[in-house]
Order: C-alpha cells, then structure tokens, then sequence
C-alpha cells in the first residue's frame, strides 16, 4: 500500500513541476509580447513628435505665402469684388418658403480687373483671380 501512495504522490508532484514549468514559459511570452508593445508604442510616439514637426513646418505662412506666389497665380483682392448689401436677396422674398419654392436670382458681382502683383515685401491678402 506504501508503494502506491509514494507512485501516486510522485506522479503529482510531476505533473504539478511540469504545469508550473509550462506555466512560467507562458508567462515568459506574455512579458516579451509586452515589451513588444511597449517599443512599438514608443517607435510610434517618435514618429508622432516627427509628423507634428513636420506639420509645423509645412504650416508656416510665410512658407505658405512664398509658395503661394510661387505657384498660385494669386493677386490682392480689389474693392470690386466685394458685392453689397444691397444685392441680397431680402428675408421675405421666400428664401425660407421650403424646398418647391422658387429661388431668387442671385446678384451678379462686378467682374474683377487683373492689376499688377505687388513687391514682395508686403503682406497681402490673397485670392485666386476669376476671369
């Protein structure tokens, strides 16, 4: 009877050596998926800082404005090419009768007149010249 107690409690004890051994590989493992995650998330944060200054650099107006009269056939905007109040249509002429009702003629706005690019130096307000 003594020898099945000891072959009984050898055999436990093997098994519960070899869940153990198992059990610490598997936790092994997750630690290096872990440290995994964790170098990719700073990999990515350091790419993130370098897109934001990037994005900054892009972003400059000055560089903005050099490229935009490099590439842009911009000039100022002149006074004529504002329209007036008058031209709108009033809050009563249906506007706001729904989607079947007719809808006002929208005013025409003066064509603009192409003037000369202005010296580099000034700062100016831009839009794209309508012929």
């Amino acid at each position: 009877m003594m020898r099945r107690a000891v072959w009984l409690w050898l055999c436990v004890a093997l098994g519960l050596g070899f869940g153990v051994y198992e059990l610490k590989l598997q936790v092994q493992g997750l630690e290096q998926r872990l440290a995994k995650a964790n170098r990719d998330i700073l990999a990515d944060e350091e790419a993130i800082h370098v897109l934001k200054a990037e994005w900054s650099y892009l972003n400059e107006p000055e560089r903005i404005d050099t490229l935009a009269r490099k590439y842009l056939d911009m000039v100022p905007l002149a006074g004529g090419q504002y329209g007036s109040f008058d031209a709108l249509a009033e809050r009563g002429d249906g506007a706001d009768a729904g989607p079947n009702a007719a809808q006002p003629a929208t005013p025409s706005l003066p064509v603009p007149v192409a003037r000369p690019k202005p010296p580099k130096g000034n700062r100016v307000t831009l839009a794209r010249e309508t012929q």
